[in-house]
Order: structure tokens, then C-alpha cells, then sequence
């Protein structure tokens, strides 16, 4: 009686919908909508060498690398009246130099100069070629410090102005003192702007107290990093050993005759 009522149950439940095999099937096909001559699609082709602009290397400012997500770099350059002490302003200008012309073609760029007033090099980012490379260059070191204030918070406002942008790059030498109300009015005109999420990096030469208080917490609410930059040039790299030991090996000769 039991092997009876199994075999009934058994059979209940044998449904015959007239198709073919299905191995694995996770869940039940509509006869309507099978088709035994459907093959999964083939896989995408593996993108070409520097296909993705964020295959390139990243860009480079005092030495540091910039993180960036969009291929594009805007560097908002503090000029107020006191980049004019130490070497500060023509340091500043080689380095800005040497970081564009290690940007490749895939990056776009723009350049914010400030002290308690705003200019941009271009109204929005252009590619980095060689041409546009050599205008901005021209175009920064065309300007000098004329002892105005620091705009900070304005001026890197303008900088995340383009929402296409993810990265700043912030070199500054003193405090706020224009613009807005104080660190913290700088600090919240920033984080309001930064509606992208950009990430900004901050470089403060000379900074110390509140000031490099303020330039921290500006590269922290982007997720960004903070570095020190001394006031003067770098030091020159020291010489090779050989080299320097065939200096002095030079010396005493001349010594010795």
C-alpha cells in the first residue's frame, strides 16, 4: 500500500513540457521563451594598452603624486604678497613647470593663481598637449606676487568649479585672510563647492600653528593628503660616490704638483 501511494505521488509530479534536456537549470524556462539555439554572449575583449587614462602614471607636484579618478589635474597656486620672500614664488613656478610637463596627453588641466583676487588660465580644463602645456607655463610665470592677501577658500572654490574634475592640487604659504570669515568660513566654502568629491591635496610651505592646522583639515575632508614644503628650493642631490671620490682624487693630484 505505501509503494503504491509513493509511485502516485511520484508520478504527480512528472511534468512533460516536450523540451529538451536542460542540465542545471536554476530556474524553470516558459516553452514560449526557450530557444536551444541561444549561445551566451562572448566576453568583452580585454581593453587595449592605455585604453583607461587612469592607466597612466599619476601626476607629480614637489615630488609627491596626486591622486586622480578623471584624468584631469587643477592646480590652484596661492601669489598673495608673501610667495615673494625666500625664493618662494620661482620655486613654486619650477615645480608647477616640471609637473606639467610630466602630465601625458590623456590628462586634462587648469591653473587658479590667487591672492585676494581670482584668475584662471582657461575657462575649463584643456587637454594636456604640448601647446597647451607651454601656454600655461608662459602664463604662470607671466605673474608675480603684488602684496595682496590670500583668498583660499574662494580660490579653490573656482578650482572645483568644473564638476568633471576629481583632483586638486592647493600650494599655499599663509593663513586665510580674505575672501571669507576666517579658517573655518575658508574650510566650509571649500567643502560646499566640493559637491564632486574631488580630492584635493594640500602642499603649505612653511606652515606651522593654526595655519597648517587649517591646511590639514582641508585635505581631510576631500579624503586628501597634506605634505610640507620648505620655503626655499630643494637642496641639490648630493653626487655619485665615484664621482665624488674622483673630485678628491682630483684635488690631491693638483695638491701634489
Amino acid at each position: 500500500m505505501h509503494a503504491v501511494l509513493l509511485a502516485a505521488t511520484f508520478v504527480l509530479f512528472q511534468v512533460d513540457l516536450g523540451l529538451p534536456h536542460q542540465p542545471d537549470l536554476d530556474l524553470p524556462v516558459r516553452p514560449e521563451n526557450y530557444d536551444p539555439t541561444l549561445r551566451p554572449p562572448a566576453p568583452s575583449p580585454p581593453p587595449t594598452e592605455h585604453e583607461d587614462p587612469r592607466d597612466e602614471p599619476p601626476p607629480v607636484f614637489y615630488g609627491e603624486e596626486i591622486p586622480t579618478e578623471s584624468a584631469s589635474l587643477v592646480y590652484v597656486l596661492d601669489f598673495s604678497g608673501s610667495m615673494s620672500y625666500g625664493g618662494r614664488v620661482d620655486t613654486a613656478k619650477a615645480e608647477f613647470r616640471r609637473s606639467v610637463n610630466e602630465l601625458p596627453p590623456t590628462f586634462r588641466l587648469n591653473v587658479v593663481i590667487y591672492d585676494c583676487s581670482i584668475v584662471s588660465w582657461a575657462d575649463r580644463s584643456r587637454p594636456a598637449t604640448p601647446d597647451a602645456k607651454a601656454d600655461a607655463i608662459r602664463w604662470v610665470e607671466s605673474i608675480h606676487p603684488n602684496g595682496g592677501g590670500t583668498a583660499t577658500g574662494p580660490a579653490v572654490a573656482l578650482g572645483l568649479a568644473e564638476k568633471e574634475n576629481l583632483a586638486v592640487a592647493l600650494l599655499t604659504d599663509g593663513d586665510p585672510n580674505c575672501g571669507a570669515g576666517g579658517h573655518e568660513g575658508h574650510r566650509a566654502m571649500i567643502r560646499q563647492a566640493n559637491s564632486q568629491g574631488a580630492v584635493i591635496t594640500v602642499f603649505g610651505i612653511d606652515a606651522w600653528g593654526e595655519y597648517r592646522v587649517f591646511c590639514q583639515n582641508v585635505a581631510a575632508d576631500s579624503g586628501g593628503t597634506y605634505f610640507d614644503v620648505p620655503s626655499g628650493p630643494p637642496p641639490a642631490p648630493a653626487p655619485p660616490a665615484n664621482a665624488a671620490a674622483a673630485k678628491a682624487g682630483g684635488a690631491a693630484d693638483k695638491t701634489g704638483m
